[in-house]
């Protein structure tokens, strides 16, 4: 077994927060939002979690692509998703191409994984075949 990324690197992904410019994108409307959506859904965090253990990665992106279009502040605006992700395929790359089989299983969040932008849809482009296996 092989760690894809160290903890370091994941760590040194992650950018200081301008509290200031994220304070400044929540208003009254994404509040409002957010109460009305946690009445439909329950907590928000708890509802995602429901998703991801339940493997509905598209529902995830739909739900996420929701909130964030309501302008709503995400994650990514605190992670450096594209060098983070293109260090994830070059790792990822090199230990498939090592590989005496071929066949290997990798273990990644959902979040890094799907979507157009994500490991998976990258892969797929070096000419990986991805077999989903939950």
């Amino acid at each position: 077994m092989r760690q894809l990324l160290t903890a370091d690197e994941v760590a040194g992904a992650f950018q200081a927060a301008d509290l200031a410019a994220v304070n400044a994108k929540i208003g009254e409307e994404q509040i409002t939002y957010l109460l009305q959506l946690r009445q439909g859904v329950g907590p928000i965090g708890g509802h995602l979690e429901q998703l991801y253990r339940a493997r509905q990665s598209e529902e995830i992106n739909r739900f996420t692509a929701d909130i964030n279009a309501h302008g709503v502040p995400s994650l990514s605006e605190l992670i450096s998703g594209e060098p983070l992700k293109a260090l994830m395929l070059e790792r990822a790359t090199q230990m498939l191409s090592g590989q005496s089989s071929d066949t290997a299983l990798l273990l990644l969040p959902i979040g890094v994984l799907t979507g157009t932008n994500g490991l998976l849809a990258a892969l797929k482009a070096h000419g990986v075949t991805v077999t989903p296996v939950a």
